[in-house]
């Protein structure tokens, strides 16, 4: 679950599994309010999920940050 950081919406979320590591997921948000975009990559292990890479889609200047 992840929220939109321009509009704070719940944002539709789609996962993707490395096959190399079962642990390392990459996440593609789409925000259904203002159409923010995010690309994340997600390293899963027992106490945390901490995000190893992160980029948004700016819907304003439509561009990524």
């Amino acid at each position: 679950m992840k929220l939109c950081k321009y509009c704070n919406t719940l944002m539709m979320s789609e996962y993707e599994t490395n096959a190399q590591n079962s642990h390392r997921y990459k996440g593609f948000h789409t925000c259904p309010k203002c159409g923010a975009v995010c690309d994340d990559e997600v390293l899963e292990n027992k106490k945390d999920k901490p995000i190893l890479k992160e980029r948004w889609y700016n819907p304003s200047t439509k561009e990524f940050e």
